[in-house]
């Protein structure tokens, strides 16, 4: 009888934590007021950066393509999911309607190749560079895009990610991270991509790119993607084009 019992709570259990998740659906031309609960009650960008660190673990957010200038680092603290690409109220096309999530508030940066012009912002340390690449940016970027805090289970699908200043994903928690990384794509940071500054327990990277991601400071420098510990790395047809980093790589 007590078994029984026992197995009747657990499953109470597990149908709560199901019911607990959710999914929301972010628009740019949603409101702060609306529930999430549809397209057409999508959420405001606004609302989606106020709410994804009060997220429930398992929630799901459906983003619509567009560029989002976040203005303060997001905060991950529950094992959620991103995906974007969206248009047309559900139709997807990561390429034709990407969702770019931008850590350059003026929406200024620019990639100089130009070797004079590249000398020239080398001494007055305005830049951080491959080579004879550069990525120009004003100051006022996102050190952030991401913070990981506390989740054990994050995705990111169909994202996009540009001018964070550090990295546009940093991880940095006792928690026992795996992270999934699909059709995203990182480039024109200023600084890293992807950061783990503690140990995970994976990090898995499918049909991704990685480019033009420099450094020049910060101790490890990275460039694109680097780890501190992670058990189990896996990469699968992606690409890591003009990464790089002054110091080391």
């Amino acid at each position: 009888m007590k078994k029984y019992l026992f197995s009747l709570l657990a499953l109470f259990l597990q149908v709560q934590l199901v019911c607990t998740a959710a999914t929301y659906y972010v628009s740019k031309d949603g409101t702060d007021t609306g529930e999430g609960s549809s397209w057409e009650k999508a959420w405001s960008p606004t609302k989606f950066f106020s709410e994804l660190p009060k997220a429930e673990s398992g929630s799901i957010f459906y983003v619509e393509g567009g560029e989002y200038i976040v203005n303060d680092a997001l905060s991950i603290r529950k094992n959620v999911t991103i995906s974007g690409g969206y248009y047309n109220s559900g139709e997807r096309d990561l390429e034709g309607h990407p969702t770019v999530f931008s850590a350059d508030l003026s929406s200024d940066d620019e990639i100089v190749r130009d070797i004079a012009t590249f000398s020239l912002l080398r001494r007055k340390k305005l830049f951080f560079d491959v080579d004879a690449l550069s990525i120009k940016y004003t100051g006022d970027n996102l050190n952030y895009l991401f913070k990981i805090l506390d989740a054990s289970l994050v995705r990111f699908d169909g994202v996009r990610f540009k001018g964070a200043k550090t990295s546009a994903i940093m991880f940095n928690s006792k928690s026992d991270l795996s992270l999934y990384l699909t059709n995203c794509d990182f480039y024109a940071n200023p600084g890293a991509a992807v950061f783990f500054q503690t140990s995970a327990r994976s990090l898995n990277i499918e049909k991704c790119s990685f480019r033009q991601n420099c450094l020049d400071s910060g101790l490890p420098c990275v460039g694109g993607l680097g780890t501190n510990n992670v058990d189990r790395l896996r990469v699968f047809d992606s690409s890591f084009e003009e990464n790089g980093c002054e110091k080391s790589g």
